[in-house]
């Protein structure tokens, strides 16, 4: 899309959906009038920027907002020498002196007086002792709470976040006398014993939506190594609790992994301390020092990417990782991002990350570095999701280690230099031999997009852990082995339906959706949409579950609210897709295996019709499946991943 009105010679991209030139500040493809382009600079990439006398939330001015002292503190809280935000809106009555957040994952807020949940105060909470501990678990000098609900025999004063289960927000938290497994689905929490055998998980149910004081069942159940067992619902005989049992099992059967990875976290825990909340201080680690039983570890990961994933996590947990102040006291944030030379960059805003150029010797991006530099590795793995032709010939590949219980699964992508086209898929096994890089030259925000070795995030939410990018060098690639089914282009009818669909979904466009869905629709598990509200209307299969059209495009335009976005822009993303026609014939389609994170089943399952078309809608990084039917001649959705 043309900008006639930019001046070429001094246009300038300050992040992504901001830019100046010589005359203007830009917004997407609009100049943003009274904005200073001299004086610009970020506030939080991507959300809220200023000049030297005002400050904006993307194209709103914030009233009254002190430019000179506004600056983003966590999540999308704010403040400013006169008050504290929640995006643009000020928070009556907020104590700047005690105002305190608690990280990005994180909406909660609290000072001396008060506690917020975003730009709303929530009261029944000693705001003083206050503290968000993972998502919708807070607590206080009375009590723990999920939600609006309490924790039962949760000890306030020792409970903590112990590890982080999978990329979906699962934690497994605990308490001086008990463990507790976090799951983001509906913000429910468990208590978690370990056994010889087995995990024994126990949790309250609540109404969805209603706060009462005492829950209407409990769920109890066992987890072994054949799988779930003795499944049980304890409830008022009123309770129906066939239904309960059911949802209950398919909650369980969808996270098995980060039950199971718990399980494992503290069987480990058990044999280092006896106390359930005690955390064991780390340890400095050399190649050439480790003690013999490490050295075994190390044996075979060159060969071995779910090895090397869990040898890479060992050498991880023995070094330091650095506390948030130490971190931004070595920030400089160049105002127009220039190449930000810093000795720390907040590479992922939003998620609580930082990259640290100058490590301490005793760090963990230092001594994960030295162990590894110039190892020479020959892998073939399984690519969790596609590789991204991007940052001037650097791609990306994830491996699938992460579902891998037995893994610490910290690596989050390989990093490597490319001359060819890398139009891999999710699935494809990829063959690779390379050798690593060294990451203690890196220097600015280029050197981190580079393949310059182990290059350590460090997550600081509420629990220090680090995540690693791999730089590889001297890469041979052979592959990749096809997983997937075959796959062709549709015809113009159908690509043309394709666009429309993912345009009107992103901008919510009521009309068009009530056009292009059936009356009722087949969403199959792991929907998106089950995330922004939507009930599970009956049983959960493989084929999915039926759902009235008006009552998921509710769970729609939650969707789309949550990144709201110009149709121009919408229109821009989607010819970023692309738009696959899958070859299947009448009856049963089973997918590949998936994501377990993703789905109660590793398969799906479609039941095609004459003429029915399944369409795989992809960018770099996410998919969608798509069953259209033909109806009085007009195409329409009737099932959906």
């Amino acid at each position: 899309m043309e900008l006639p009105l930019a001046d070429a010679q001094s246009f300038e991209v300050i992040s992504s959906n901001l830019a100046k030139d010589a005359k203007n500040v830009w917004w997407y493809g609009e100049p943003l009038p009274g904005v200073d382009p001299k004086t610009v600079e970020l506030v939080n990439p991507g959300f809220v920027w200023k000049d030297a006398k005002s400050v904006w939330y993307q194209r709103e001015k914030i009233y009254d907002a002190d430019s000179k002292t506004f600056r983003h503190l966590e999540q999308a809280f704010y403040r400013d020498a006169n008050r504290a935000y929640w995006s643009m809106t000020p928070l009556d009555g907020a104590d700047l002196d005690t105002f305190r957040t608690f990280g990005n994952d994180s909406p909660y807020a609290a000072d001396r007086r008060n506690v917020w949940k975003g730009n709303t105060k929530i009261t029944g909470y000693d705001a003083p002792t206050f503290q968000a501990i993972h998502q919708s678990v807070i607590k206080d000098k009375n009590g723990v709470y999920a939600g609006e609900h309490v924790i039962e025999n949760a000890d306030p004063k020792s409970f903590l976040k112990v590890a982080d289960l999978d990329t979906s927000l699962s934690a497994l938290l605990a308490d001086e006398h008990h463990y507790y497994v976090f799951l983001p689905y509906y913000g429910d929490v468990y208590q978690v014993t370990s056994t010889a055998n087995s995990l024994n998980i126990m949790r309250s149910i609540w109404p969805p939506g209603i706060k009462q004081k005492d829950p209407v069942a409990i769920a109890t159940a066992e987890l072994g190594e054949a799988g779930w067992k003795n499944l049980n619902i304890a409830a008022d005989p009123a309770i129906n609790t066939a239904q309960l049992k059911e949802r209950e099992m398919h909650l369980l059967k969808l996270f098995t992994a980060p039950f199971t990875k718990a399980w494992e976290i503290i069987r480990e825990r058990k044999v280092q301390n006896n106390s359930v909340a005690q955390t064991t201080p780390a340890k400095q680690v050399t190649q050439d020092n480790q003690p013999e039983k490490e050295k075994r570890s190390s044996e075979g990961w060159q060969s071995d990417i779910v090895a090397f994933d869990t040898y890479l996590g060992e050498l991880a947990g023995k070094s330091r990782v650095p506390d948030k102040p130490s971190l931004e006291e070595r920030v400089t944030l160049v105002p127009g991002g220039g190449e930000m030379n810093s000795e720390v960059i907040p590479v992922t805003d939003g998620a609580g990350g930082y990259v640290d150029l100058a490590p301490a010797e005793d760090t963990v991006q230092f001594q994960v570095n030295n162990a590894l530099k110039g190892q020479k590795v020959k892998w073939e793995f399984e690519l969790a999701l596609d590789a991204a032709r991007s940052f001037n010939g650097v791609a990306q590949l994830q491996p699938k280690v992460a579902s891998n219980v037995n893994a610490k699964s910290v690596l989050a992508a390989i990093v490597i230099n490319t001359t060819t086209q890398l139009d891999f898929k999710a699935g494809d096994i990829v063959k690779l031999e390379a050798t690593i890089g060294d990451a203690s030259q890196n220097r600015g925000l280029a050197a981190i997009l580079a393949p310059a070795g182990p290059v350590a995030i460090y997550h600081l939410d509420s629990t220090t852990h680090p995540v690693f990018w791999l730089g590889l060098k001297d890469v041979k690639i052979s592959g990749p082995t096809r997983k997937t089914a075959a796959l062709r282009q549709p015809t113009p009818e159908v690509t043309a339906f394709a666009k429309d669909l993912l345009q009107a979904c992103m901008v919510y466009d009521e009309k068009k959706l009530n056009q292009l869905y059936s009356a009722e629709v087949q969403l199959l598990p792991g929907n998106r949409l089950f995330y922004f509200g939507l009930e599970v209307p009956g049983k959960m299969t493989e084929y999915g579950v039926p759902v009235k059209r008006d009552e998921m495009l509710v769970a729609l335009k939650k969707q789309a609210a949550r990144d709201p976005m110009p149709a121009f822009v919408a229109g821009t993303i989607v010819s970023s897709f692309r738009i696959e026609q899958l070859d299947v014939a009448l009856g049963d389609y089973v997918t590949e295996p998936i994501q377990q994170s993703e789905s109660l089943y590793r398969s799906l399952r479609f039941k095609i019709a004459d003429n029915d078309v399944l369409l795989k809608l992809s960018v770099p990084g996410a998919f969608r499946f798509v069953q259209l039917r033909k109806t009085d001649d007009q195409w329409k959705v009737i099932a959906e991943y």
